[in-house]
């Protein structure tokens, strides 16, 4: 009987090298002969990639060719030779992006690396890459203070902090929790991330001295729940998502805290990128007659499921018990998280799975769905609501598709989609002379710097903008805070090339001629670009004027600023 198993190669995988070594592991530890090494490959490797196999052979077959002929073949067809200077180019953009911990960014360092040909020098230049590319500022003028440190030293040193940072994050918390919580027993408080806190109000302003002042004290930030005063939390211009006021998180909503919603069983994970590094799920029992909670059918791997609409979950589950029962076949992959109920006490998450769903004509793959211990009905969350693309959910009836909104999305998917439109028209910016003007980069807040290096990476990735090594032209950035805490990125352009623009003067119609146009009528429309400005590119020799300069480089607009 033979050692281990082997599942088929998936193409869309791309990490064919990877399969052949473990092919030939598999063929050493299962002592197979020589002459059998080829039809062992073709029969493991599955329908697609023989077919493949089958296409590059053409005349011949792939019986005819010998182990290594058939793997250097499906390699050169999936793997074409790169450019190693557009490899590295690659490798010195990589950033750490908001939310990612050290060790997946490090994991993706090192697979951008493989490429890169660096030999010797590959842990000097991961090193350099590793650290410039912290989000942590603090944590990286740590380590520049190291003198001649190693690879493997900077990379224990940087998850030594990170640790420590989350240390002090969760100690904090729970500090607070121990503090408020008046009666609360000794395992409540080393269990629980949450904090136990009364109502404000009731003793009013004449209350009793010294109980009043050592609340004040220890009080807890009533924005979002951490240890700090109010007046100087990072999330007063926030809105919450339940009640969309401005000035807390959804978590420290009155509506979530005190229960004032429909009656029903509300399954939710609190956002763990709002307040800390950990996810809690919450199972709260709403005290109030009404409603049902939200059902929606869809397909996981051909088996149709009726799951709980949780918008307030980040994370898709399932009971143990649904696991064995539907999908025993497949293998479940452990994952680094933490959940607790809202009491505190852990829930033990056994991993996720890999699936496929699908909902009307939409189809994903290898969606994560976590099996849970002991849980309930099946939960569907945020990712798979925008991976689904779920656009309407009706709170008072079923979910249902627009009919008409579904015949126009068919008949012109061109223009329901997520993706930036274009003008046909470029604009071509011209100037009364072309004697170059550039400032430097003004510096930006602390508070502000991750949001700005996220609406960048955006704009970056979606085309809009592009990174220069060099410009003649230079105009400092103004990030503005949009009401939904998000930044717009705005370059300062009175002080480059507006004065120098020759502008275009175009009489506006008065509204007498509007009127006298749209007399008549019956039917009117309005259009809403979503970010209008940008569906304009501009001309080749127009785009250098609009270079940005930032805190991590200078951009270049391939669209209107």
């Amino acid at each position: 009987m033979p050692i281990g198993k082997l599942e088929p190669f998936d193409l869309n995988s791309q990490k064919w090298p990877a399969y052949v070594r473990r092919v030939k592991q598999y063929i050493v530890l299962n002592e197979i002969k020589n002459e059998l090494r080829v039809p062992l490959l073709i029969t493991i490797v599955g329908q697609d990639t023989y077919s493949l196999m089958c296409d590059l052979c053409s005349p011949a077959h792939p019986e005819s060719k010998t182990f290594d002929e058939l793997v250097n073949l499906v390699a050169q067809h999936l793997e074409p030779q790169r450019s190693e200077i557009a490899e590295r180019h690659v490798f010195r953009l990589r950033r750490q992006r908001v939310g990612e911990t050290l060790t997946d960014y490090l994991q993706n360092l090192k697979h951008l690396a493989t490429t890169c040909n660096f030999e010797a020098n590959l842990e000097e230049n991961l090193r350099d890459q590793f650290v410039s590319g912290l989000a942590n500022e603090a944590m990286r003028s740590r380590i520049f203070a190291e003198k001649d440190i190693k690879y493997k030293e900077a990379v224990e040193l940087a998850l030594a902090l990170e640790a420590a940072e989350r240390h002090a994050e969760v100690s904090g918390a729970l500090s607070v929790g121990v503090q408020e919580a008046s009666g609360a027993t000794s395992s409540g408080a080393e269990e629980g991330l949450h904090q136990a806190r009364t109502r404000r109000g009731g003793s009013g302003r004449g209350g009793s001295g010294r109980g009043a002042q050592a609340g004040a004290g220890s009080a807890a930030c009533w924005r979002c729940g951490k240890a700090h005063p109010p007046d100087r939390c990072r999330y007063a211009n926030y809105n919450c998502d339940v009640c969309n006021k401005r000035g807390h998180l959804k978590v420290m909503c009155k509506q979530v805290r005190y229960g004032n919603q429909p009656f029903g069983r509300q399954n939710f994970v609190c956002e763990p990128e709002e307040i800390s590094d950990d996810e809690d799920i919450f199972n709260i029992e709403l005290m109030a007659k009404g409603t049902k909670p939200f059902f929606i059918k869809v397909h996981i791997d051909g088996y149709p499921v009726e799951c709980e609409i949780d918008t307030g979950s980040r994370i898709s589950a399932i009971s143990e018990s649904f696991y064995k029962q539907h999908f025993i076949h497949k293998p479940i992959t452990s994952q680094n998280i933490l959940l607790r109920s809202y009491a505190g006490s852990p829930i033990e998450s056994l991993g996720s799975i890999a699936v496929n769903v699908t909902l009307g004509k939409v189809t994903k793959k290898n969606l994560a769905l976590h099996v849970i211990k002991n849980g309930s009905r099946p939960l569907l969350g945020r990712e798979w609501i925008r991976a689904l693309s779920i656009k309407q959910i009706s709170f008072f009836h079923e979910i249902h598709e627009d009919s008409i909104v579904t015949r126009l999305a068919a008949e012109f998917p061109e223009v329901f989609t997520d993706k930036l439109g274009t003008c046909k028209k470029t604009i071509k910016l011209e100037l009364r002379d072309r004697e170059p003007v550039y400032f430097r980069a003004r510096p930006v807040p602390l508070a502000l710097r991750a949001r700005v290096r996220a609406e960048l990476e955006r704009l970056e990735a979606e085309g809009t903008i592009y990174r220069v090594e060099h410009a003649e032209f230079g105009t400092p950035i103004v990030p503005v805070v949009k009401e939904n805490g998000d930044i717009r990125i705005c370059g300062d352009y009175k002080v480059t090339i507006n004065p120098k623009l020759k502008r275009e003067y175009y009489p506006l119609p008065r509204i007498e001629e509007l009127f006298s146009t749209l007399s008549g009528g019956e039917e009117f429309s309005k259009i809403d670009l979503t970010h209008a400005y940008a569906q304009t590119i501009l001309t080749e020799d127009s785009q250098p004027y609009t270079a940005i300069n930032t805190h991590l480089g200078t951009f270049v607009y391939r669209r209107t600023p």
